[in-house]
C-alpha cells in the first residue's frame, strides 16, 4: 500500500493506493497529520509515502515546495519509509476535467476536490 498526500494550508488530503488504484482516504487538520498517518501505518501495509510537490510553473521552488520537502524529511525520519515527491504541476487543472466529464463542478462542491 501507498499514502500519498496533498498538503494544504490548513487540511491534508490522503489518498491510499491498494493494487496500483489510488482511493481517496480522507481529510485531516494539519495538526492531526501525524497521528492519522502513523495509524494508517500501524494497520496496513505501508511500503512508501507520496508527497505531492507545488513547483511553480517553471520549475522552480516556492514556499510551499520547501514546506513540502521538509515535511518529506521529517517523515523519513519518524516512519522510516520511503518518501518521494512528486511534481504535482496541473494536477488541480487535470481533476477538475475529469470531474467536468462526470457532469459535477468542482468550484461549486470543493469537498470533491479535498
Amino acid at each position: 500500500m501507498i499514502i500519498a498526500i496533498d498538503l494544504g494550508e490548513k487540511r491534508v488530503g490522503i489518498a491510499i493506493t491498494s493494487l496500483g488504484i489510488p482511493q481517496p482516504y480522507k481529510t485531516v487538520a494539519r495538526d492531526n497529520l501525524i497521528t492519522t498517518l502513523q495509524e494508517i501505518i500501524k494497520n496496513n501495509k505501508v511500503e512508501s509515502v507520496v508527497i505531492g510537490l507545488p513547483l511553480n510553473m517553471d520549475g522552480t521552488k516556492g514556499d510551499r515546495t520547501i514546506e513540502a520537502e521538509k515535511f518529506a524529511k521529517k517523515l523519513k525520519t519518524i516512519f522510516n519509509l520511503p518518501v518521494i515527491l512528486q511534481d504535482e504541476r496541473l494536477t488541480t487543472w487535470d481533476a477538475r476535467k475529469v470531474m467536468y466529464k462526470m457532469g459535477k463542478e468542482p468550484l461549486k462542491d470543493k469537498s470533491t476536490l479535498n
